[in-house]
């Protein structure tokens, strides 16, 4: 088995939970096999030693995971973070009503245009309203995220809540009837300078080992070939840190588009 590109922890999850079931039927193979060659008694030995040390090996398991579970961490804070910052002035916005939708008796249709997190903020900004107690759902191309009861057609929203990174935000901006009512950019200054001098060499160098696709796809934020499998390793050091870098997030309010 082979991760594509970066190796996520939630990818690694996958793994290692396959490799616990191919240790569990490999050992459950073995004790089969040698049960029987035991005689009866030995036999009837050996599966209540072993019950006992199953039982204790899932004793203290669990323990384990309790006491990790008490002192767990964002596993993406900047992601987080980000969310966090244009979710305030959101909230603000839409409960002043000084955007589309009619307040709190709206319904909101969330979409994102991020790849960078492939998607990741966008299903952090709806449920985020949704737990702010408003009426939020998401288009059917991602019911297996949202759930099936959050699914809601452009055509029963009231407005739309657009989440958008990078240079795309200008080209939103441009939509008739669309407000930005929050943005962020993770980088200061020095980030920024470096953040765009990796972008160049990274493209530069994308070109010159032939895959002008990889190259504007870095070059106009996409960040997500990160992603692909046809990215070269030797690339993946610094487009994680063009990544972790992050790019500028603007959320606008306006007519469901779609």
């Amino acid at each position: 088995m082979r991760i594509a590109g970066i190796a996520f922890f939630y990818l690694l999850l996958w793994s290692w939970g396959i490799t616990v079931l191919m240790a569990f039927a490999i050992a459950a193979t073995i004790c089969v096999l040698v049960a029987a060659r035991l005689d009866s008694a030995t036999r009837d030995r050996a599966l209540r030693y072993g019950t006992a040390a199953v039982a204790v090996i899932v004793v203290v398991q669990t323990a384990v995971f309790a006491v990790q579970a008490t002192d767990t961490d964002v596993p993406n804070p900047p992601v987080t973070r980000s969310v966090g910052e244009v979710a305030r002035p959101l909230v603000a916005a839409l409960d002043a009503g000084s955007v589309p939708g009619g307040g709190r008796d709206g319904a909101y249709l969330v979409t994102w245009d991020d790849l960078m997190s492939l998607g990741g903020r966008g299903y952090s900004l709806l449920l985020e309203l949704e737990r702010h107690g408003y009426d939020v759902g998401a288009i059917a191309l991602h019911k297996a995220g949202v759930g099936p009861h959050r699914v809601l057609e452009p055509q029963d929203a009231t407005a739309q809540v657009h989440l958008v990174s990078g240079g795309a935000i200008e080209r939103w901006s441009q939509r008739p009837g669309q407000v930005e009512v929050a943005s962020f950019d993770p980088r200061d200054d020095a980030q920024l300078a470096e953040f765009e001098r990796l972008q160049r060499e990274v493209g530069a160098d994308l070109r010159a080992a032939g895959l002008p696709q990889l190259a504007a796809g870095v070059e106009n934020d996409n960040l997500a070939v990160a992603f692909t499998a046809e990215m070269p390793d030797r690339f993946l050091p610094r487009m994680s840190r063009l990544l972790e870098l992050g790019l500028p997030l603007a959320v606008f309010v306006g007519p469901p588009v779609g």
